[in-house]
């Protein structure tokens, strides 16, 4: 984490800025939360709860896509050094980001059976959303460190996210050489769909870290 970033929160750290980032991570932890409770509703086949799933996946993109806009308005009202309003910036937008994957993941849930899908192949994308939720929560505790100022716990919470993120890389890779070498009846199409909801996944984890990285 960049220590400009620590020093604008040593300063001025009961914001309404600060607290409105707080609030961004913790949209994506739920919509991380959504796509692992719609990931194992898809699997089950249960098209009803599903729908209901992505509904409120949907809603949480919009309510993160508001806040973010809101947080943009607020550190331009106050009188920021303009690489410190920068960085700032960057990492709601990183934030954002990984909302949107797990929303990008979510609606292409909707396009293809997932329970068409070998059961180990189900299982790695399983275990890829539950790592995605160790990701983003890790790094919702990085935020919250750099709000409260600890700076030891900052980076123990930094390095968590990238462990996470090893994790999900490692399952990621597998589920793709499985892909590779399973007896699969699914049509060309929704297998490259299955690709396309692996990669999000993904992307979801990688953000996590990109975010730590800001």
């Amino acid at each position: 984490m960049a220590e400009k970033i620590v020093r604008w929160f040593e300063a001025r750290r009961q914001t309404r800025a600060a607290k409105m980032l707080s609030s961004h991570v913790k949209m994506a932890v739920d919509s991380v939360e959504e796509l692992l409770t719609g990931t194992r509703l898809a699997i089950q086949g249960d098209v009803v709860e599903f729908r209901k799933s992505l509904k409120k996946q949907i809603q949480i993109e919009r309510d993160a896509d508001r806040l973010r806009r809101k947080i943009i308005d607020e550190l331009a009202k106050g009188e920021i050094p303009s690489i410190d309003r920068s960085i700032l910036m960057r990492l709601a937008r990183q934030v954002d980001w990984i909302i949107d994957y797990a929303h990008g993941a979510h609606n292409t849930l909707d396009t293809f059976e997932l329970r068409k899908a070998p059961e180990e192949i189900q299982k790695l994308c399983l275990d890829l959303c539950e790592t995605d939720l160790e990701c983003v929560s890790k790094l919702e505790s990085c935020i919250q460190n750099l709000a409260d100022r600890k700076i030891i716990e900052i980076l123990d919470s930094a390095n968590n996210v990238e462990k996470a993120e090893e994790t999900a890389d490692a399952k990621y890779k597998e589920a793709r050489k499985r892909l590779a070498t399973a007896k699969i009846e699914m049509k060309t199409v929704d297998l490259i769909l299955l690709v396309q909801f692996l990669d999000a996944l993904e992307n979801v984890a990688d953000r996590c870290e990109d975010t730590c990285d800001e």
